[in-house]
């Protein structure tokens, strides 16, 4: 029902904890730079994890599907989660740390608790400390909130009636591909002119 994971241990392999059943509660000790795609998807009964500092990147579908997992303290190494990392983790309502988070993919958080949580949504959008999780698709005028340093990937996709975007100073990246998927009816990003990171002009967005 438990594991812990020693400082020793220097790789996990792909899937290597995936749906075991019995598992509730996990201790990694070890300070992986990569812990892997997968490790503990479909770990249903898991309830507590605790990651050690020196983590750098959060796999991919990690905890994917871990229904059970109501909390997660992402500690302040961690620079990197990959997509759908936490996917489908119903009961996560709360989330803490993540100081050191620079890049969010696609979906690592997607229909979480904290994801579906309408309480948790502020003028139309869903952050994360000062990351920029996700936009309503209702939203037609949309000015992300000041201190915002970064956008997640995904967080605009398929916002199909959305037709201008408001960009504070603070910003410093809005991901890297696919930024606006799915917008078919954008019109104009306007950066403000203080901004030492993006720019725009008529309109346009400038890296």
């Amino acid at each position: 029902e438990r594991i812990e994971i020693p400082e020793s241990v220097n790789k996990f392999e792909y899937s290597c904890f995936d749906s075991c059943e019995s598992l509730k509660s996990a201790v990694i000790k070890a300070k992986l730079k990569k812990p892997g795609a997968y490790v503990f998807k479909n770990c249903k009964a898991l309830e507590n994890v605790t990651l050690a500092e020196g983590v750098e990147v959060i796999g991919q579908h990690m905890f994917a599907y871990c229904e059970n997992l109501r909390e997660i303290n992402i500690p302040s190494s961690v620079t990197t989660i990959m997509k759908y990392a936490f996917f489908n983790c119903i009961n996560l309502n709360t989330i803490n740390g993540g100081a050191g988070i620079k890049r969010i993919d696609r979906g690592a958080f997607f229909n979480t608790g904290f994801f579906n949580n309408p309480e948790n949504r502020e003028n139309g959008a869903l952050y994360l400390n000062k990351w920029l999780l996700d936009v309503d698709k209702s939203e037609k005028s949309f000015e992300i909130k000041d201190e915002t340093v970064c956008v997640s990937v995904g967080a605009f996709n398929d916002c199909s009636k959305l037709k201008s975007v408001s960009v504070p100073a603070s910003l410093e990246s809005m991901g890297d591909y696919n930024i606006f998927d799915g917008c078919s009816s954008l019109e104009s990003i306007n950066v403000n002119e203080d901004s030492n990171y993006l720019s725009s002009e008529n309109g346009i967005l400038f890296n």
